[in-house]
């Protein structure tokens, strides 16, 4: 019995990590994001990255996010995969941003001349 019961649950979570990111599971993330709840923002995207690994925007946004909670080292990880994954000037501006916020002075400027 406690294995049939340790099976059902090692299946439902399974099932629970297997689901694909929605519209709805977008759009919620793109509400928190308008809203400013960042908190949201952070859990949100990074579950779609977590989904999407090459999708750069929601790193981006994550980034962004944790910037605007003070989370300057997680908002440089994240910023830094984003530029890495795809070249939006936002994503440098925000990487730059967070190497300010850090007095990485030499990292700004670095990644404010790349675009």
């Amino acid at each position: 019995m406690k294995n049939i019961l340790l099976l059902t649950l090692v299946i439902s979570c399974f099932e629970t990590f297997a689901q694909p990111i929605t519209q709805e599971d977008r759009a919620k993330a793109n509400a928190y994001f308008v809203a400013a709840d960042w908190q949201n923002v952070v859990s949100a995207y990074q579950a779609i990255a977590k989904q999407e690994p090459q999708n750069a925007n929601a790193r981006m946004r994550a980034g962004i996010a944790l910037l605007n909670q003070s989370k300057t080292q997680p908002a440089i990880k994240q910023l830094e995969e984003a530029t890495v994954l795809g070249p939006n000037p936002m994503a440098f501006f925000y990487l730059a941003t967070a190497y300010a916020q850090a007095n990485q002075k030499k990292n700004v400027w670095l990644h404010l001349i790349k675009h």
